[in-house]
């Protein structure tokens, strides 16, 4: 290797050999020479050989030998005068688009004067600009790795990312701008997992912080400009509405719970707060808050898939009980073939909309169930299992069956399954403070009637008496003997449970007063 004690010789050396046509071993004399360890220690001149060394290796596209010059100036140079090295590595990036920029003109100016044919100038496209795009994209990234998580080139960090969003854009290069995402959301990662090394970047800081935002929301315009981040915003949107669709529409509390019952529950979990000095925060007394509806009706369908509006509005709000699951199943399908990796939320790195189908599948049934009853029980009370299978293609009547024993216990539909019969009998829900199922009362009351006729049958005379009490003497007497009684049998089980606690609470205390011995 030639030693040149004076930089200014190299470079002459240099520019004779580029005379000669012996480029490569131009570059291959100054790779050398600033690989080797006199170039450790910074100097001034050592600035101009760099300039000369990034010419050669741009104009040679050789990606290795301009990655290795930075690296050595790089460590050379952060101690002691690191704007020398943003300087050296600006002259490197604006060279790369030049250079990109200068061929993709004249082509462009070829096709003009020469009337060059579609096929023709993709041809000359892929020939001679692409090159220079895969190697301004390899230069970005080379800088942007030299250049990561360094406090001291966080401003060339941040320069260098806009310089490679904007190369994306301008040349439509959407796969290499996937791929900066990554490595920028990487870095990111690197920088919060090893915080402790030395000069790392501390975005607490008001400027860094400020960098590090500007950064993201450039790579955010630039995401929509490509149109990525619009598929993003489908998927997530998607996301939002077939997760809030899954939710059950029962939830585990019935609405048969009385509200004396659930205040009797918070009052339990307030004592049991208090017991263990635990400081029970209070909480919002709608118990709606995170309802099923409530979050239905905050949903924007405008963003979602044709397919997820489709489900929505065959769920929500169109009544179609016979034809319901043929009409849900094929949009079901289709759902589950929805998911993509996105290009630039670090926290949620893809979206699968397969895992929603399941609770879908199931909502599905327990709607079609809903609207059966409410249309079967007007006009015939009862249908074929065979027919209402058929009816539900995602499961086997056996799940069907599981499923509409869960809605029957919560009070969702009225219904039975009579095997013997292979029948399911519907019954009509009517809502209030407590539900009540015609389907119960009415037998009840035909029950009642029948056997009102079977005793004036068995006791026509008793049929005749006008009044209760001459049907069974002495009832208000019985009656109020018997409240009596369970009064006083209260008041028994009260004196008990007072007589308990009053043990429990002088053995508590005694046993309190050992152990103060003791200490």
């Amino acid at each position: 290797m030639a030693i040149f004690p004076n930089p200014e010789n190299a470079i002459k050396r240099a520019d004779e050999l580029v005379n000669i046509g012996q480029k490569q071993e131009a570059l291959q004399m100054l790779h050398d020479l600033v690989t080797s360890r006199s170039f450790r220690s910074w100097q001034k001149p050592h600035e101009k050989i760099m300039f000369r060394y990034m010419e050669l290796c741009v104009e040679l596209r050789r990606g290795l030998f301009a990655k290795d010059g930075l690296i050595q100036y790089r460590n050379s140079c952060q101690q002691v005068n690191v704007s020398s090295f943003e300087e050296v590595t600006k002259h490197f990036l604006w060279l790369v688009t030049e250079k990109a920029r200068s061929q993709a003109d004249a082509l462009e100016e070829e096709e003009e004067a020469f009337d060059v044919d579609e096929l023709e100038t993709d041809r000359s496209y892929l020939e001679v600009v692409t090159p220079w795009l895969k190697f301004s994209w390899e230069a970005y990234r080379t800088v942007l790795e030299i250049s990561r998580n360094n406090s001291k080139l966080e401003a060339l960090y941040a320069m260098t990312a806009h310089k490679a969003f904007e190369f994306c854009k301008q040349y439509k290069r959407t796969t290499e701008f996937r791929r900066l995402c990554e490595v920028i959301r990487n870095h990111l990662a690197n920088l919060n997992k090893y915080g402790d090394q030395r000069d790392q970047p501390d975005l607490t800081v008001p400027e860094s912080l400020e960098l590090y935002l500007n950064t993201r929301f450039e790579q955010l315009n630039v995401a929509t400009e490509l149109g990525l981040w619009q598929k993003d915003l489908q998927l997530i949107a998607s996301s939002v509405v077939l997760a809030a669709l899954s939710v059950p529409p029962f939830g585990q509390t019935s609405h048969s719970a009385s509200h004396s019952e659930l205040e009797n529950e918070k009052d339990h979990n307030l004592k049991m707060a208090n017991l263990i000095d635990f400081n029970l925060e209070p909480k919002l007394e709608g118990r709606d808050m995170l309802s099923r509806a409530s979050l239905l009706s905050e949903l924007v369908l405008s963003c979602a898939t044709q397919e997820v509006k489709d489900l929505y509005h065959l769920l929500e709000h169109e009544f179609q009980p016979l034809d319901l699951g043929s009409k849900v199943k094929p949009l079901l399908d289709r759902i589950s073939k929805l998911g993509a990796k996105l290009s630039s939320a670090p926290s949620l790195p893809e979206v699968q909309l397969s895992q929603y189908v399941p609770s879908l599948e199931k909502l599905a049934t327990l709607k079609l169930l809903q609207q059966n009853v409410f249309q079967m029980s007007k006009m015939y009370q009862t249908i074929r299992i065979t027919y209402l299978a058929q009816m539900i293609p995602f499961f086997d009547f056996s799940v069907v069956e599981k499923i509409s024993v869960d809605a029957v216990k919560n009070n969702f539909v009225a219904m039975k399954v009579d095997h013997v019969k292979g029948v399911v009998v519907f019954g009509n829900l009517v809502l209030d403070q407590g539900i009540e199922l015609d389907c119960l009362r009415n037998p009840l009351a035909i029950f009642g009637e029948t056997m009102s006729k079977v005793r004036a049958m068995l006791f026509p005379a008793l049929s005749k008496a006008s009044k209760l009490g001459d049907i069974v003497p002495n009832l208000e007497e019985s009656v109020e003997t018997e409240h009596k009684r369970l009064l006083a049998r209260k008041s028994i089980i009260e004196k008990r449970k007072e007589e308990q606690e009053r043990l429990q609470f002088e053995m508590e205390r005694e046993e309190e007063q050992i152990n103060l011995k003791l200490l």
